[in-house]
């Protein structure tokens, strides 16, 4: 039995007009319950996320500090038994932490990543000790001018001097060494740590942290080993403070906008080393001196709630739809959580994350006020004219039946559809009706979005095909990434052209999710390149991150290949980032879209440079600006464009080379640039010698290669002229 509209929307009326207060009511009470817990678990996530990932930066930068003396050192460009060019290699470096202002012993913080950093410094097993600190002259005065001070040993006496110009040591600052107890270097809780890391072959790690007693705040000196033939030489140390995390901290709870919420940071022994709180900011325990001061203990920090959560406190990791606890201090609730932070280095933290419960429910409780309103006022209107909407609504139903089913006859080929709607009778036809003309529309733009990606229609601002016109277009900045198969033409040759083209797809389909994944889309393919625009912020990541993802699911593709024994593929990969036009183009029966400017032909040349250079992944100087993160890179010179007179500065990004490539390259960098910049000046004769070297040490190294050939051909030049 199939019931007419009209008597299917009268009848349940009424029902429908009385019943939905109740209900919305009961429903919103509860799901304000959960939407506080959903609110607040979303809230927790990104600020632990957000911290975590920042512990985790500041924490890489005097580790890579170290990394950098160990290089030096092995590569001799340090030498340890020349104090006053090591004492100028310390300042330096700590120079190059900092910007400096225009009197040269006043400095200030150049970046968050690096502010932290405030001594730098190496002790060695003969007794010795060089560093350069970063410091105030007056210490009692916090306003007074920061500079550098070169520290040396000086009998059992740490002694500091104020640096030059040039970064030798001038002045003497007596006030430093009146503060400090003899200095014995094996006594050093940084020395002793770098000789348990060296007996048990680790390159890197944390001493346990300390009060520094210049500032009397949380530091960790970043640890780093170094020696020739089993033996340990020394130790270099890169002191951090803990003091820009307490701003960061600040500042996040500030942009998140969350109104009273703390977030401390404790050592393993639960003791307090960070809160965000700026009245109780974290210093040491006044109790002891220099280095013997503690940190608060957390349980006993009664004016403060963490006092009530370090006992039940339990190593977690937050996990969405975790279940947050609660806990009441001095009459106010809490909403709280931890989890636990661990380094590579074997550094332990947990960070504790508070937010007063009011913070949530407020807006709640006055969106369940307006809920009520709005519902009350939404009866009082459905009532008054819900009668007359139920008389008005059978015709147009009927009208919009007759122009669905002619839709229907226009399209159907005869595809019969079953839907299991009965009544009421005319919107049974109607149902009927729309999803055939549904299905129809839906795999109409299906097969379109395969030639033109919705990606691209987005960016020009259009919502599906039907919105298109000839001539849309716009400006944009974009990264743009070209990739290439080596020797594609001679792999076909061997195929028949049902070969060529199942190897081809086989081919994009492996790489296209690697693209899709890292927030770009595929603008075309052109043979067996692919070209593929990122777009919004951190484009330059996305697709560099694409990139390396490409050069992985390749190497999985190889080792398919060659267990089939079939031969490897290589490709090449060239990332830009700058200003082009989209848009459509076309003429009357045929459009298509595409992407002009001159950043498209600088891509396409970058990606043109991999043959050239032996490399997997080039990027240009704008793409590696724009960069976020931090890639294994190096530079590798300038290229000329075609129809473009400035040239594009071209780095090689190896992050995606095998674990010896990468070695290799760090280790030769420093040689690499040198050679470089010998070619550049057009010193060939040196920058060959410089090349060959390189090559001595990695031995693939096609960039050397190229520059190898590029000098002996400049060379043979001149012995010509």
């Amino acid at each position: 039995m199939r019931i007419p509209i009209r008597t299917f929307l009268t009848i349940p009326f009424l029902f429908l007009t009385l019943a939905p207060a109740g209900i919305v009511g009961r429903l919103f009470y509860l799901n304000s319950q959960k939407a506080v817990e959903q609110v607040a678990g979303d809230l927790f996530n990104q600020i632990s996320n957000r911290s975590r990932e920042r512990l985790q930066l500041y924490l890489a930068t005097p580790h890579s500090i170290n990394q950098l003396n160990a290089n030096s050192i092995e590569l001799g460009l340090l030498n340890l038994r020349d104090r006053a060019t090591t004492e100028r290699y310390f300042v330096k470096q700590i120079r190059a932490v900092y910007q400096a202002t225009q009197n040269p012993d006043s400095l200030q913080a150049n970046s968050d990543l690096t502010g932290s950093i405030n001594h730098i410094y190496m002790g060695t097993a003969r007794g010795t000790f060089t560093g350069a600190e970063y410091r105030l002259v007056d210490e009692e005065n916090p306003a007074s001018e920061p500079i550098i001070a070169i520290t040396r040993l000086e009998g059992d006496q740490l002694v500091q001097y104020r640096s030059n110009s040039d970064g030798s040591a001038g002045d003497r600052l007596d006030k430093a060494q009146a503060r400090r107890r003899p200095f014995v270097i094996t006594e050093r809780r940084w020395y002793q740590k770098g000789q348990e890391l060296w007996l048990n072959q680790q390159f890197a790690g944390w001493s346990i942290p300390y009060c520094d007693a210049s500032t009397e705040r949380p530091v960790v000196t970043a640890v780093r080993p170094f020696g020739t033939d089993g033996q340990l030489t020394g130790v270099l140390g890169s002191d951090f403070l803990f003091s820009d995390i307490e701003v960061f901290l600040r500042n996040l709870l500030k942009e998140l906008e969350v109104s009273g919420g703390k977030i401390f940071i404790l050592n393993e022994n639960r003791q307090v080393l960070i809160q965000s709180d700026a009245m109780q900011a974290g210093k040491c325990d006044p109790s002891g001196s220099g280095e013997i001061r503690t940190f608060p203990s957390a349980s006993n920090m009664q004016n403060s709630v963490i006092s009530q959560i370090v006992k039940p406190l339990e190593p977690q990791q937050p996990a969405e739809n975790q279940t947050l606890k609660r806990v009441k201090f001095e009459g106010e609730n809490y909403l709280w959580n931890s989890l636990e932070f661990n380094d590579r280095y074997g550094l332990q933290l947990s960070i504790v994350i508070v937010i007063p419960e009011a913070s949530f429910t407020g807006d709640i409780d006055d969106s369940t006020n307006n809920t009520v309103l709005l519902c009350l006022t939404a009866l009082a209107i459905t009532a008054i004219l819900g009668y007359f909407i139920s008389r008005q609504i059978t015709q147009p139903v009927l009208q919009l039946e007759q122009a669905a089913q002619g839709l229907v006859d226009s399209i159907n080929q005869g595809r019969s559809l079953h839907l299991h709607i009965n009544n009421p009778s005319e919107l049974h036809t109607l149902a009927h009706s729309f999803e055939l003309m549904s299905t129809r529309i839906r795999d109409l733009f299906v097969a379109f979005s395969h030639f033109v990606p919705q990606d691209f229609l987005n960016s020009l601002g259009c919502r599906d095909a039907t919105e298109v016109q000839l001539g849309n277009c716009r400006s944009a900045e974009i990264t743009i990434l070209f990739s290439d198969i080596r020797s594609f033409t001679s792999l076909s040759e061997g195929m028949t052209p049902e070969e060529t083209f199942q190897f081809i797809n086989s081919y994009f389909q492996l790489m296209e999710p690697a693209i899709h994944d890292n927030h770009g889309f595929i603008d075309k393919y052109i043979g067996d390149a692919i070209m593929a625009l990122f777009e919004g912020e951190n484009s330059a990541d996305h697709a560099v991150q694409a990139g390396l993802h490409m050069l992985q699911r390749l190497n999985e593709y190889n080792q398919e290949r060659s267990s089939k024994g079939r031969s490897s593929l290589r490709i090449g990969i060239g990332i830009h980032s700058g200003k082009i036009m989209l848009g459509t183009v076309g003429g009357l029966h045929r459009w298509d879209t595409t992407v002009i400017g001159g950043d498209v032909n600088r891509a396409s040349r970058v990606e043109g440079l991999t043959k050239e250079f032996g490399a997997s992944l080039l990027v240009s100087q704008q793409t590696l600006n724009a960069l976020q993160n931090q890639y294994c890179h190096r530079y590798l010179g300038a290229a000329l464009v075609g129809g473009l007179q400035e040239p594009v500065r071209i780095y090689e990004i190896y992050e995606a080379d095998s674990p010896e490539m990468i070695s290799e390259k760090i280790r030769s960098t420093p040689l690499f640039q040198e050679a470089l910049s010998l070619y550049e000046l057009e010193d060939y004769a040196k920058a060959l010698r410089l090349f060959e070297d390189v090559l001595d040490i990695c031995v693939e190294d096609g960039a050397a290669r190229f520059y190898v050939r590029a000098c002996r051909k400049q060379l043979n030049r001149h012995v010509e002229v």
